[in-house]
């Protein structure tokens, strides 16, 4: 359910060096500070620089301008899946062997979403949990940002049947969206 090393290392590098961008272009890096040395910063500042991505895409296109120096193609493309992202809360609901299933509580749209170096249930206890994240496409599957914050909430029996059925009509229907085109 993960990505594999080298997607995973790819998509690292790629996220790093966009925030460094962000970071130093939205004055919450240091234009002395280097790559290496934002790397070994807290991740409170990298989540600031995602901020900025998110709020400003503009942030985004400036540094895919400038990122064929940095980066190769497939890592380039990576970042343009981030035009496609889709921000907001979600439920996971449970973790299978190639993904975990993500509903969007907003549309209850029902999506199958790769880890990218740690399984959610490395992160997480028990299932269903609610997180705010963004979720993009990376190669043919969907990945999310690496980012998230959980909700501390609990759900009922009922809640947990709805979010079952929501999970189980997607399946039957086969409307469990494994990629973002």
């Amino acid at each position: 359910m993960t990505l594999s090393p080298q997607e995973s290392n790819a998509f690292f590098n790629a996220m790093l060096n966009l925030l460094f961008f962000a970071g130093q272009k939205e004055g919450l890096v240091n234009k002395n500070t280097t790559l290496l040395q934002f790397i070994k910063e807290k991740m409170e500042l990298k989540v600031k620089c995602w901020e900025a991505v998110t709020s400003n895409i503009n942030l985004l296109d400036d540094f895919l301008a400038t990122a064929d120096n940095i980066l190769v193609e497939s890592q380039i493309e990576l970042l343009k899946g981030i035009h496609k992202k889709i921000k907001g809360d979600f439920i996971i609901l449970r973790c299978l062997k190639n993904y975990a299933i993500f509903i969007h509580t907003e549309t209850n749209k029902v999506y199958a979403v790769k880890a990218l170096q740690e399984p959610f249930d490395s992160f997480f206890d028990r299932f269903p949990v609610m997180v705010n994240t963004s979720i993009f496409p990376y190669k043919d599957f969907i990945v999310y940002d690496g980012f998230f914050s959980r909700y501390n909430v609990q759900f009922g029996s009922g809640i947990k049947s709805n979010l079952e059925n929501i999970y189980k009509t997607a399946k039957l229907k086969k409307e469990i969206i494994t990629r973002l085109d």
